[in-house]
């Protein structure tokens, strides 16, 4: 028994057990079924949502309780508020209390009680402004079965602009009709199919029908077949030629033939296509006994419009005058300049408004043109209308009728006032543009002669200072030797032939600095020299074909030549991959000469004609050019014909003397006149007295800022170092405490970049300049410093003394090196280390 009850009670959990799972999975199946529903009905309300924010109107749904539910962007756009502020609000609150209870919510109810609004009203819209507006209602029911809407659909749609469209076309048809019902002529407008679709009040009185009773029909139905013909093959003539036409037809009415003076133009499309074919006709019946004479008549009255029409829309101002010289005709451009009518013309003449310091020469020159009919120009000052005095170009034809009759002038005349203003001011440019290239061609000449008075200067510094001390050094060495022991014989010898290599540099720096050949003997003296002077240094053989009467009379002109034809051979060496060359010196016509140097090496790339001659050299192609230009001659570098490159310099034999009247001028060279250019030229040493440059070190390497300070301390006579920082916010404190000159500031730091201690120091203390430092050589990081205010951004590894000489470059200092003297001044001395032809500047 107890087995059967354990049994039923396994059976029922078992039972119960099934039951629940079967739930389990139901509710399952549940959650799932609504994710899905869920997930789908948000992406079709996202594509509804789309959908309606594409619409141009404003859309929006009204609760029962006048709140917005739904609005699309176009309503929140008009609204001025974002689409969140909106929903949920109050209608009144959003478009204002009184129109909402003046207008709004009596639309509303209606609509809310299921029936469909529509009207137009005026609303003062915050983005737009003020626009009509076509409002419609639409009930919404949730429940198709119930009677009252569950809220209302709205759709604004801005009718503004077409409103005003409706009405501006309103009122040219109108205004059109009223047109051509006042019109003494008949007007009558036909399709491209010849049919007639208006006709007006002179048409129906003329035809004696009814305008209604035409329209639609064609020229064959209104009028007998013979007239209907002539005037259909006017009108396809209108459809060919698609050009105005006028003709004279005999239109038959119920009152007889009328002869009708008829003018038919197309009216085309956007498409140049005849969408309508105009007529206008004119009743000359009364004057059919005097045709010809009117017809003439009408041909010059026709002929006169159209020349008053084109006379007016001309830019120039017209006249015409009979043959006894009086003004017939003035076009509107005339009298709106003189402000005078052509009644006022023909009482005080045209000579009543020119200036009295041309009026005798003005006519004398129409009495002229008049007695022998012949057109003529001329350009007199007359009196504008605001009085004041212009000058003008006149110009006039004489008039003959068709038997040969003169009967007066036909004239035109411009103003000229800013043609002669420009031209005086473009004489005055000219003769001020001639002055200052005269004054350029004469500072180019100075700047050339300072330029040989230094080299002069510096040759012979050379000679009787650094090649004298380099001498008594070589005697002393040879003096010292003798009283050595012969173990320090070698190293002596060594120590001997530095001394001879340093004299040998010296003697050749001095040589090209200042070739004493080329001012004291010939040119062409000079051009050898230089050939055998490439020869043993460079092993550069240069042939030369020279007359050796050519010689430059102007020493500064022939060191110029001189200098630009050995540019050109270091060119060769530098450039052209060969080591021969070619100098041509020829007379070009009787005062000028040209040199051209050619090899047949490398010849020039696609661009190469625009570089400097010689790579370093400090007189490049384009200083050539335009010292060569100043001085009347010129350079070019271009293909030699044989293969290679081909420099030609021409230039005069003497240079270009001032003019006489131009000599108190002479001033402005006074102003960049130096030594005299002699031998007895000497630097001078004078102790020049110079306030340190104050510099603070910033940087987080202790390493680089004892390197640093080690080679500024060797710069003391014009450099201190007065402190150190290792971060910027450091730095920042120590600007304040110290006002250095210059702060050598590194980018990458703790604490505090030196990108943003760089902006800090900038706004505080602008007169301080910031230097900046990176081992890097991102561009961006040298913009970003210079943007927060440093004045320059340079690289740790540069050279030692391109590091010195930006120190100088923002310290206001020439950039030359500069020496100490024993008695503590700057020596500007420019000095350096002698280098190869292969790197140094020429």
């Amino acid at each position: 028994m107890l087995n059967m009850k354990l049994v039923e009670l396994n059976a029922g959990l078992i039972l119960l057990a099934s039951v629940c799972g079967g739930l389990i999975i139901l509710l399952v199946a549940a959650l799932l079924l609504g994710r899905y529903w869920r997930r789908t009905l948000q992406q079709r309300l996202g594509v509804y949502t789309s959908i309606i924010d594409t619409s141009p109107d404003a859309l929006a749904l009204v609760g029962p309780d006048y709140r917005y539910r739904i609005i699309n962007q176009a309503f929140a756009q008009r609204a001025g508020q974002p689409r969140e502020a909106i929903i949920g609000r109050l209608v009144p609150d959003v478009i204002g209390e009184q129109a909402f209870n003046d207008l709004i919510k009596p639309k509303l109810d209606q609509a809310l009680g299921g029936n469909l609004v529509r009207y137009n009203a005026w609303f003062d819209l915050p983005a737009t402004g003020r626009r009509l507006v076509l409002v419609t209602y639409a009930p919404y029911h949730q429940d198709p079965g119930r009677a009252d809407a569950d809220g209302v659909l709205l759709c604004s749609h801005d009718i503004t602009d077409l409103r005003r469209i409706e009405q501006e076309q309103f009122t040219a048809k109108h205004a059109l009709q009223a047109l051509l019902d006042n019109s003494p002529m008949m007007a009558c407008i036909k399709d491209p199919e010849l049919r007639i679709l208006s006709l007006n009040k002179r048409g129906e009185e003329l035809l004696n029908i009814c305008a209604d009773e035409v329209i639609g029909q064609r020229t064959e139905d209104v009028f007998p077949a013979q007239a209907a013909a002539k005037i259909a093959e006017h009108d396809r003539r209108i459809l060919q030629t698609k050009e105005p036409q006028t003709t004279e037809d005999l239109l038959p009415t119920p009152n007889g033939e009328r002869v009708m003076m008829s003018t038919r133009f197309p009216w085309l499309d956007s498409n140049h296509n005849v969408s309508a074919i105009c007529t206008l006709s004119l009743d000359v019946t009364e004057l059919q006994a005097g045709r010809e004479a009117q017809r003439q008549a009408a041909a010059l009255r026709e002929s006169e419009r159209r020349f008053r029409v084109m006379a007016d829309g001309l830019p120039t101002m017209n006249w015409l005058i009979d043959a006894e010289g009086r003004v017939e005709y003035v076009n509107r451009g005339f009298a709106e300049y003189f402000g005078v009518t052509t009644a006022q013309m023909a009482i005080i003449g045209c000579c009543a408004l020119v200036h009295p310091e041309d009026l005798s020469r003005v006519q004398a020159r129409m009495a002229s043109a008049l007695k022998e009919r012949q057109a003529f120009q001329l350009e007199c000052r007359a009196r504008r209308a605001d009085q004041h005095w212009r000058w003008l170009e006149c110009s006039a034809n004489p008039l003959f009728e068709d038997d040969g009759r003169f009967v007066g002038f036909v004239g035109s005349a411009r103003d000229i006032e800013q043609r002669k203003q420009a031209d005086k001011a473009l004489h005055q440019s000219q003769k001020q543009l001639k002055e200052h290239a005269y004054q350029l061609g004469l500072l180019a000449q100075e700047l050339t002669r300072a330029e040989q008075r230094e080299r002069m200067r510096l040759a012979q510094v050379l000679h009787d200072h650094l090649q004298q001390l380099l001498v008594g050094a070589m005697m002393a060495t040879a003096r010292l030797k003798r009283h050595l022991e012969d173990s320090g014989s070698q190293e002596f010898a060594k120590l001997q032939n530095l001394l001879d290599e340093a004299i040998g540099a010296s003697r050749n720096l001095m040589s090209d600095l200042w070739p004493q050949i080329l001012y004291e003997s010939s040119f062409s003296d000079a051009l050898n020299w230089l050939a055998q002077s490439m020869r043993k240094r460079y092993e550069l053989e240069v042939s030369l074909d020279l007359e050796p009467s050519l010689s430059p009379e102007d020493e500064m002109l022939r060191g110029l030549l001189f200098e630009c034809a050995r540019e050109a051979l270091f060119n060769v060496i530098k450039h052209a991959g060969v080591l021969e060359a070619r100098i041509e010196l020829l007379k070009r016509g009787e005062r000028a000469l040209r040199i051209m140097i050619s090899d047949r090496g490398k010849g020039l790339g696609a661009s190469e004609s625009e570089r400097p001659l010689a790579s370093g050299c400090h007189l490049g192609l384009t200083s050539m050019r335009e010292r060569m230009r100043l001085l009347g001659g010129s350079a070019t570098v271009t293909e030699n014909p044989g293969g290679g490159t081909l420099v030609i310099l021409d230039a005069p034999l003497e240079t270009p003397q001032r003019p006489q009247e131009d000599q108190p001028q002479q001033a402005v060279l006074e102003q960049v006149e130096s030594a005299p250019l002699t031998p007895t030229c000497r630097l001078s040493l004078d102790p020049l007295p110079i306030k340190p440059v104050t510099v603070l070190l910033v940087d987080d390497h202790v390493v680089l800022r004892d390197a640093l300070s080690s080679l500024l301390a060797e710069e003391k006579h014009w450099l201190q170092v007065i402190g150190e920082a290792s971060n910027g916010r450091e730095a920042i404190e120590k600007v304040g405490q110290l006002k250095p000159d210059i702060v050598l500031m590194d980018f990458a730091m703790p604490e505090m970049n030196g990108l943003e201690a760089t902006r800090i120091i900038h706004h505080r203390w602008p007169s301080i300049r910031v230097i900046g430092l990176s081992l890097h050589q991102e561009t961006d990081r040298g913009g970003a410093m210079i943007e927060a205010g440093a004045v320059d951004y340079i690289n740790k590894t540069i050279v030692t003394h391109e590091l010195l000489d930006k120190l100088r470059l923002h310290a206001g200092i020439d950039s030359k090196p500069l020496l100490a003297q024993p008695g503590g001044g700057i020596d500007s001395s420019p000095f350096g280390q002698h280098k190869s032809p292969s790197s140094m500047k020429h």
